[in-house]
């Protein structure tokens, strides 16, 4: 009996054993859903970029619910469709998305996704984003059931250093002199703020148009318009370009050659620096320079 005992024993620890090894343990399972959680979400972020919508809706259950930023919730399969569609179709293109950092978590036959996402659009901006899904497990396929999302808004680009703004004046200066001596009108177009005023030391005042009709005329030619000493003072959106001018060439159909100070005042705008007000000296007395 003892004998048979044992042997019924043995054999029951080997089956016991065998079961061990080949029925994969509670931990490889979860291991397995998380990456499979992972997985989908992965596969949205390539979706989107893609614009595959159906990809994109069948990762979702008959009975999910969307609840997108700012937006009331939508429910079912059929709802999430039309969103999604509709989001698809502002995308544009060279427009990406990705999953930045993610977690997964698992309990039976329910699973849970959070991370962080980066947009980046096609001219370069870039959204920082996070979001949260719940899923459930059905025949074997994780779907969502849960999903929500929303950004932190642009990615904040560092503000340019004084160096870098005194550089970007200093050329800015120069392109405009160099339009002034060949009249171009297209480039000081650009580089004149609308507003702009000029005044000069004998008390005469032009506007924009004013100098944009004068180069237009042909009554104004410069040989030489160039300046030199120059400074560049920069505080925040506001800067002071101080320089001596050297004007040689036709004003008016006159011949002049001479040197002059002049401040001019820029301001910063969100399409760059803008020339807003200039202020002249009298010309210099003869022989300086």
């Amino acid at each position: 009996m003892q004998t048979a005992r044992r042997k019924a024993l043995a054999a029951m620890g080997f089956i016991a054993t065998a079961a061990a090894v080949s029925t994969p343990s509670e931990a490889d399972t979860i291991d397995e859903d998380k990456a499979a959680l992972r997985a989908a979400d992965e596969t949205v972020a390539r979706a989107h970029s893609k614009g595959d919508l159906e990809t994109l809706v069948a990762l979702y259950a008959e009975d999910a619910v969307l609840l997108p930023a700012d937006e009331p919730e939508l429910k079912g399969r059929d709802a999430i469709r039309k969103y999604i569609a509709a989001e698809l179709a502002e995308w544009k293109p060279g427009d990406s998305s990705i999953i930045v950092e993610s977690t997964q978590g698992v309990s039976g036959n329910v699973g849970w996704s959070s991370g962080r996402t980066k947009f980046t659009e096609a001219d370069g901006k870039t959204y920082a984003g996070k979001f949260l899904s719940v899923s459930r497990k059905v025949n074997g396929k994780w779907l969502y059931i849960r999903d929500t999302w929303n950004d932190d808004g642009p990615t904040a680009v560092a503000a340019p250093s004084r160096e870098d703004d005194q550089k970007a004046l200093a050329k800015l200066d120069a392109d405009y002199q160099q339009a002034v001596e060949r009249n171009d009108t297209k480039t000081m177009a650009r580089i004149l703020a609308d507003d702009f005023i000029l005044v000069l030391g004998d008390g005469m005042v032009y506007t924009k148009n004013d100098l944009l009709k004068d180069a237009m005329s042909g009554n104004t030619k410069y040989q030489q318009q160039v300046d030199s000493d120059r400074t560049i003072r920069v505080w925040g959106d506001t800067a002071v370009v101080t320089a001596k001018l050297w004007a040689k060439g036709l004003e008016d159909g006159k011949l002049v050659d001479y040197y002059q100070w002049f401040s001019d005042t820029w301001v910063r705008t969100p399409t760059g620096w803008s020339y807003v007000f200039g202020q002249a000296s009298l010309a210099l007395p003869k022989g300086s320079k």
